[in-house]
């Protein structure tokens, strides 16, 4: 999925997430408003995810050199674009 896909699904979301909130009924409006925020931290949760893919393939296809002029070694690099995606 690409990042454009991901933020898109996430406002789509937080547009969910609003509009229960302004049209939710009286009755379940409590619970409607809970799924539509936790629908919202999930697509929130997914384009960090992307995000973080897309940064660790990156890294992982810099150079040695780029690698030296950041500050940063060739196993270090490694170490974190191998890193799975949910973990920071």
């Amino acid at each position: 999925m690409s990042a454009h896909y991901m933020r898109t699904i996430s406002r789509q979301l937080c547009e969910i997430h609003r509009g229960f909130n302004q049209t939710g009924a009286r009755v379940g409006r409590a619970l409607a408003r809970r799924f539509a925020e936790d629908a919202c931290s999930l697509g929130q949760v997914l384009v960090i995810w992307q995000r973080r893919c897309n940064q660790r393939r990156q890294l992982a296809r810099m150079e040695t050199r780029s690698l030296a002029d950041m500050g940063m070694s060739r196993a270090h690099a490694n170490r974190e674009a191998t890193k799975p995606f949910w973990r920071a």
